[in-house]
């Protein structure tokens, strides 16, 4: 391995939290806009709080899915598994992240406050 491919594997590697059997790091809670109304105050806390941690947790699931690309001769995980083997944790609404490979792209999505993936409430 080069020296570029291992400065690149630490660079990704350090902060990496979303591979462990606990989940990722808590977030605090996005606060509403100033000055914005919010219609349903039921939903809110489902959609504005948690795509949020969502996001964070793709972001480092796709950290993983990378250094494992870059350990694996070039090759993407076949499953979200093979690039975390301390365990995927769910999303904020308690469902596992899907996956899938495109060409040479890999695709994480939580399926979002529905659990239904392919909805409009996806968060990719």
């Amino acid at each position: 391995m080069t020296a570029a491919r291992w400065m690149m594997l630490l660079l990704l590697c350090s902060p990496l939290v979303a591979c462990s059997k606990s989940g990722a790091k808590k977030q605090a809670p996005t606060p509403a806009p100033a000055g914005g109304a919010i219609d349903n105050l039921e939903a809110a806390p489902l959609v504005g709080v948690k795509t949020g941690p969502a996001r964070i947790q793709i972001a480092e699931l796709a950290k993983a899915v990378e250094v494992y690309k870059l350990t694996h001769n070039d090759t993407l995980p076949a499953t979200l598994a093979e690039a975390c083997p301390g365990g995927v944790p769910k999303d904020p609404w308690g469902t596992p992240y899907f996956y899938r490979v495109e060409g040479d792209k890999a695709i994480i999505w939580s399926a979002g406050p529905d659990r239904i993936s392919g909805t409009a409430d996806d968060v990719k």
